[in-house]
């Protein structure tokens, strides 16, 4: 029999007999003879999380995945932590980590998505500051790459923005209203699936949201009475479920409405606050770079 073979063998026979010291000793002895070896990972890994012992589960896989990255293996590292992430969805150490080689090989979106994820679901305000600050630092990056951004084209970068918006959100479309001082309207600036769109601005959620300042939710708009039934009479859309945030700009003014459409499963409290976060995100760029004096320019 070969030597991994029978150390295995060894090692199951601790678990089984109940040694788990000693079974624990001998699989992390095991883990340094045989670094690379996914199968081995897996026994120790899933019998630490066994015995109670998780925390120093993942502080292996940690431990592990660091050394992977010193030593110029990337993609082991990703591997390492991906497994983590199966026992412990929501960890911050192992997505945060798991952001920082995202964001090495480039792929950026998946840094930040990463990072929303666990945001989304963390377990205490304190972590949720902590992952709100680091999907601060992620959505920087992330948006400083847009050749968008680059050329200061506002109408583009709204794009950006509702794009990154529907796909993080996986809702079926976003539409960003801005308020026509002139004519007491709100039209979109942009609005996925259809060319534009114009309504008193009192009306409908993003009328509500607009005046109010307030947020909304609305999983059955068909029975709320804030909900404007022009819009998808006159686009033939049907509007199943819809989130609506307002985008304050300077002096704290509502200066629009950030929308979201058709989620399937329904919105929930976490995706307006993401909303929020990318409406307050957007409006700290319009004041960055005195692009509020061209939005009103053109919503006359």
């Amino acid at each position: 029999m070969k030597s991994f073979e029978k150390d295995i063998e060894y090692f199951e026979s601790l678990i089984s007999e109940g040694e788990i010291l000693e079974a624990t000793e001998f699989g992390l002895k095991l883990l340094n003879k045989y670094p690379d070896n996914s199968v081995l990972l897996d026994k120790v890994v899933d019998f630490l999380f066994k015995v109670g012992k998780g925390k120093n589960a993942i502080n292996l896989i940690l431990s592990l995945s660091q050394k992977k990255l010193k030593e110029g293996y990337i993609e082991s590292a990703e591997s390492l932590l991906k497994k983590g992430l199966k026992y412990e969805p929501y960890n911050i150490r192992i997505r945060k980590l798991l952001s920082l080689i995202y964001e090495e090989k480039g792929l950026l979106y998946e840094s930040f998505r990463i990072i929303f994820e666990g945001w989304k679901n963390c377990r205490n305000i304190q972590e949720k500051n902590e992952m709100r600050k680091e999907m601060i630092l992620k959505l920087e990056k992330l948006i400083s790459t847009a050749e968008e951004l680059k050329k200061k084209n506002v109408e583009n970068l709204l794009i950006y923005f509702a794009n990154l918006a529907r796909k993080t959100l996986k809702a079926d479309r976003c539409s960003l209203y801005l308020f026509n001082n002139k004519k007491n309207e709100l039209w979109t600036k942009l609005a996925h699936g259809v060319e534009k769109i114009i309504i008193p601005a009192d009306r409908g959620f993003a009328g509500y949201t607009f005046k109010t300042g307030t947020p909304v939710i609305s999983n059955n708009p068909y029975d709320d009475k804030r909900f404007y039934r022009d819009i998808d009479q006159q686009t033939g859309y049907r509007t199943e479920n819809i989130a609506t945030v307002p985008m304050f700009g300077k002096n704290e003014k509502v200066i629009g409405v950030f929308q979201a459409l058709n989620k399937k499963g329904g919105f929930s409290r976490d995706d307006v606050a993401f909303l929020s976060f990318l409406a307050e995100y957007f409006a700290t760029i319009i004041d960055d770079f005195n692009f509020e004096k061209n939005l009103q320019q053109n919503t006359n």
